[in-house]
C-alpha cells in the first residue's frame, strides 16, 4: 500500500484505521482519512484527494478484512477530504453535518477545479471526479452502533469550517478530528477561531489515547493541547496589531509566533490574519 504519494496504512486500535497521505507536504502532511471495519460494517471517515488514493484506501480496507462500506463520514466540506467520494458511494451512505452538505452541494465543483489548478500534478487524476453530495445530514449529533463499538459524530460549531464533524470512538479512545487538528502544521481558519480554541479544551476532557488528525502524523491528546497553544498565541499576537490599528500586511513580521515559526506552511498566516481582524471587528 505505499504508493509514490506515500500512504501509510495505521492501526491505531483494533479495527480502526489511519490512512496518512503526504500528498499535500510536508511528508505525512495530508490529507488524511481512516476506516472503522466491525464484523460486517465498514464504516469510512473522509474520502481523500484524489480518486487514485481513493481506490488505495479501498484495497487496504479489504487487506484488513473490511467489507463494502456501509458508511462515509465528511468531516467537512474541504474538497481534499470529498474528492474520493464516488469511490466508496455507492454502496456507502454518506453522511455530513447539514452546513458540509450544503457547502458541499454549492461549493463542491469549483472545489474540485480550484484543487486542480492549484495542483496540476493531480489534475489529470481529477478529470473524471463527480461531486458526490452526503444523503443524510445532521444538526449537533448522532450516534451510528454496531456491536459493542459506538461511532459518534459531533458537530462543536464554527472551528476550522461552519460545518465541522469529530468522529469519536469512546470503546477504544480514538478520535477523528478532521481538520480541528494540523498536526504541528499552520492551520488555515475559515470557520471561528475562538470557538476552535474551546473545542480543543473542551476535548481535553475526554478520554482519547490516540488522534487522527486531517493534516499531519496520528497523535495524542497532547498534541491536541498544542493545536490549542498555537491557536492562543496566535489570537493574542494578531489581537495586539489589531488593537494598534497596524495595516494587515505588516502584521506577519510584527507577531512572535516562538516555535510555530518552524511549522511548515507559514504563508497560511496571511489568510488567518485576515480572518482574525475580521473576527475581532466583528466581536467589537
Amino acid at each position: 500500500m505505499v504508493s509514490q504519494d506515500k500512504t501509510r496504512l495505521q492501526e491505531v486500535a483494533p479495527g480502526i484505521w489511519a490512512n496518512i497521505l503526504s500528498i499535500i507536504g510536508p511528508d505525512g502532511g495530508g490529507p488524511n482519512a481512516g476506516f472503522i471495519l466491525e464484523g460486517n460494517t465498514t464504516i469510512i471517515v473522509d474520502s481523500l484527494i484524489t480518486l487514485r488514493a481513493a481506490r488505495e484506501m479501498l484495497a487496504g480496507i479489504k487487506k484488513a478484512g473490511g467489507k463494502e462500506p456501509s458508511f462515509l463520514i465528511n468531516t467537512h466540506s474541504h474538497s481534499d477530504h470529498i474528492i474520493g467520494n464516488q469511490i466508496f458511494a455507492p454502496p456507502a451512505i454518506v453522511i455530513a453535518q447539514e452546513n458540509t452538505r450544503e457547502a458541499i452541494m454549492s461549493e463542491g465543483a469549483a472545489g474540485i477545479k480550484r484543487i486542480a489548478d492549484m495542483r496540476p500534478n493531480l489534475a489529470e487524476d481529477l478529470k473524471e471526479v463527480k461531486v458526490v453530495v452526503p444523503e443524510i445530514a445532521y444538526s449537533e449529533a448522532m450516534t451510528l452502533n454496531f456491536g459493542g463499538r459506538s461511532v459518534k459524530l459531533i458537530h462543536p460549531g464554527p472551528a476550522h469550517t461552519l460545518g465541522d464533524t469529530l468522529v469519536y470512538i469512546p470503546e477504544e479512545q480514538v478520535l477523528f478530528a478532521g481538520d480541528l487538528l494540523f498536526n504541528h502544521i499552520i492551520p488555515p481558519i475559515m470557520g471561528d477561531s475562538a470557538n476552535w480554541v474551546r473545542v480543543l479544551t473542551w476535548l481535553e476532557g475526554l478520554d482519547i489515547k490516540a488522534v487522527i488528525p486531517g493534516h499531519g502524523y496520528v497523535g495524542t491528546k497532547e498534541d491536541l493541547v498544542e493545536m490549542k497553544k498555537f491557536l492562543q498565541r496566535l489570537r493574542r499576537e494578531v489581537k495586539k496589531c489589531y488593537d494598534k490599528e497596524m495595516p494587515q500586511d505588516n502584521v506577519i513580521t510584527e507577531i512572535n509566533l516562538g516555535k510555530y515559526r518552524d511549522w511548515p506552511h507559514q504563508e497560511r498566516l496571511t489568510m488567518d490574519v485576515a480572518k482574525l481582524y475580521k473576527e475581532f471587528g466583528s466581536a467589537s
